[in-house]
């Protein structure tokens, strides 16, 4: 799979991002907000999207949803 970049190859890590490019101080500050009340929890995954980055813009390929909604 020489096609995937080395961010691609590496073991899955599901996550949610909640800030995206902001600065670091930024960042550090919400984590510390959210980590404070935080408690784990079970999720549902409904389905999957598939997107290609264009070099700067996103497009969406393809998208599967798991069972009846």
């Amino acid at each position: 799979m020489n096609w995937l970049g080395s961010q691609d190859m590496r073991a899955w890590q599901p996550h949610i991002t909640i800030h995206n490019k902001v600065a670091p101080a930024q960042a550090d500050k919400l984590y510390r907000e959210l980590s404070a009340g935080f408690q784990m929890h079970g999720i549902n995954i409904a389905g999957l999207d598939l997107w290609r980055y264009l070099d700067g813009p996103w497009a969406a390929e393809w998208e599967t949803v798991f069972g009846a909604r």
